[in-house]
């Protein structure tokens, strides 16, 4: 394993760092410390579906986790990443809502909307580094 003061990806260009992660302090009653984590982008298919633009692949460096089938979606200026879910089944059928639309099951949760807003923007901007037309009206060309 690496030590400490190693950190795969560390000075490479066209990395975003702004996804936060909570260190794990061994000292009681101290706030934990903050880091970045290395977000990239290492594919992207598009799918032009409602705010959907596509799903993308991404690894964060310092974890050496890849994450499969990050949605991204654009409405408007705003641009956000979701983390995987799967549709939820019941008796071996997919559960609609009332509205007709497929229920989804998240499985991962960030615990704060600050560390999910990070994600998403780390995401985004991955994203946009990979395929800069990703987030444009008529889809990637």
């Amino acid at each position: 394993m690496f030590s400490r003061n190693e950190r795969p990806g560390a000075g490479d260009a066209g990395t975003h760092r702004n996804f936060r992660n909570a260190d794990p302090s061994t000292t009681r009653n101290q706030p934990p410390a903050q880091s970045k984590l290395t977000v990239r982008c290492r594919e992207f298919k598009p799918l032009l579906r409602h705010t959907l633009r596509g799903f993308c692949e991404i690894h964060i460096d310092e974890l050496r986790l890849t994450v499969r089938d990050v949605a991204v979606h654009t409405k408007g200026e705003r641009c956000w990443a979701q983390l995987p879910a799967k549709p939820q089944l019941k008796d071996g059928a997919l559960v609609k809502g009332e509205d007709g639309k497929v229920q989804y099951i998240h499985l991962m949760h960030f615990d704060t909307r600050a560390v999910s807003d990070a994600f998403s923007a780390a995401v985004v901007a991955a994203v946009r580094e990979h395929t800069p037309d990703a987030f444009d009206d008529g889809g990637v060309s």
